[in-house]
């Protein structure tokens, strides 16, 4: 198995080969970006200037890393205005700016974030131009124009989407080894539709510039700023609710003293395994939230049930086996939580039928559930527990692949076994692991 060292090593080679590429592209773009610096310096130092306002006003850090930034519009507008060159050039300082003194990225991400944008920016535009494009300062507009700028515009957006998700996809899979073809589908393929705003945007934009007043152009970009903020208050409010339902986990774990940070760690490994399973974005989420409060129904059983460390009487484990369903009804009472609580009632359900409350059966069971009991599982049996302690990560492996397609979704087990492969099962587990000398 290939250690996590060597991994990141890959990455910082990756980056490195991004940075020299980025170089000589701005190299190779300086003629074209001195000239519109010379001719056009107070245009650049508009366009310049929104860039910076809409990097600062609507980046949003993300849960597990990574961020959300609205600044594809104003380069949009760039690239047909001026050329992927000039906006390679601006991007760039932008960027520089941004990563290191406004969101104090490090040395290796901010150098990363700058080469990526400055590669998109630049092959974006040349996809434009090679499509037939035509820079839009100075040109005439006639509607056989507009209509033969719709497909060099989809193009460049195309490739300016997939280098820049491409890229970081790439970069993030070499860090957590995975597969970034499977990475990139989850992550970004959901959002290709919508993304199509943006050229749209960014075209009208550099249509109110190269034709009428550049105040028209700042007044039109203030709304954009205010909707984007709007946009930004709603992911910030989804990060909130997901500090409330982590709050509420912690409260189901303080319940029982041996079970301190394991819906954290099932829910981090659920969202893992959903993610090599290919589940969207949306999904995902929920799949994380059911992950923190699939154990909600404990709060209604006696403690000494749950800290038991003889067997349960019949009468105890008949009101253990009923908390999928009282965690569900608990859920359930939040409309926004709907489907998050049809997964929490059937993370104990069986492909063999064999499972409770319901005995629901392989194609009946949500995916989701399905995951959540291979993560619950891997999660509870390398933690300790008052009747035993906890087992080594092989022995849970191979007990979990042993139940495949009759305890196990099968599926979800070979994600499993597909972390196990890589090493990267350590992280999930409540015990420290001696790495092998």
């Amino acid at each position: 198995m290939e250690s996590i060292p060597r991994m990141r090593n890959r990455g910082s080679v990756f980056v490195l080969v991004l940075a020299v590429t980025a170089g000589l592209v701005l190299a190779y773009s300086l003629p074209a970006f001195g000239t519109a610096l010379s001719r056009h310096l107070f245009g650049l130092l508009i366009w310049f200037s929104l860039l910076m306002v809409a990097g600062v006003l609507t980046y949003v850090p993300l849960q597990g890393g990574g961020g959300v930034i609205g600044t594809a519009v104003v380069n949009f507008a760039i690239i047909i205005t001026y050329g992927g060159g000039v906006a390679a050039w601006v991007g760039a300082v932008e960027m520089l700016i941004l990563t290191r003194l406004f969101l104090k990225f490090g040395l290796s991400r901010s150098v990363f974030n700058i080469s990526q944008m400055v590669i998109s920016l630049f092959f974006a535009g040349a996809v434009y131009r090679l499509a037939g494009g035509v820079p839009l300062l100075g040109a005439e507009w006639t509607l056989s124009a507009a209509v033969g700028l719709i497909l060099p515009v989809v193009l460049c957006h195309l490739a300016y989407f997939s280098l820049n998700t491409g890229l970081v996809t790439v970069w993030s899979s070499l860090s957590l080894k995975r597969f970034p073809v499977t990475a990139w589908r989850t992550n970004y393929l959901w959002m290709l539709p919508q993304s199509f705003a943006a050229p749209v945007v960014g075209t009208t934009l550099a249509y109110l510039y190269s034709s009428f007043s550049t105040l028209l152009v700042v007044v039109f970009f203030l709304w954009l700023v205010y909707y984007a903020r709007s946009s930004k208050v709603n992911l910030e409010l989804l990060n909130s609710q997901r500090e409330t339902v982590a709050a509420l986990a912690g409260t189901v774990d303080s319940a029982t003293p041996y079970m301190g940070g394991e819906s954290e760690r099932v829910a981090a490994l659920a969202v893992e395994l959903g993610r090599r399973a290919g589940l969207s974005g949306w999904r995902i989420q929920a799949l994380e939230y059911a992950a923190l409060l699939h154990d909600i129904g404990y709060l209604s059983l006696a403690k000494r049930s749950l800290t038991k460390a003889g067997p349960l009487t019949p009468d105890e484990w008949m009101r253990v086996r009923q908390h999928a369903e009282v965690g569900a009804e608990i859920i359930g009472r939040v409309r926004s939580l709907e489907r998050v609580s049809e997964i929490v009632r059937a993370h104990h359900e069986r492909p063999d039928g064999r499972g409770y409350p319901r005995g629901l059966r392989r194609g009946e069971i949500p995916r989701e559930a399905g995951i959540l009991k291979v993560a619950d599982a891997f999660v509870a049996m390398t933690s300790d527990r008052p009747y035993r302690c906890a087992m080594e990560i092989d022995r849970a492996v191979g007990k979990i692949v042993k139940g495949a397609n009759t305890r196990f979704d099968e599926e979800a087990v070979r994600c499993l076994v597909d972390l196990y492969r890589v090493s990267l099962l350590d992280q999930f587990v409540s015990y420290p692991v001696q790495e092998a000398a």
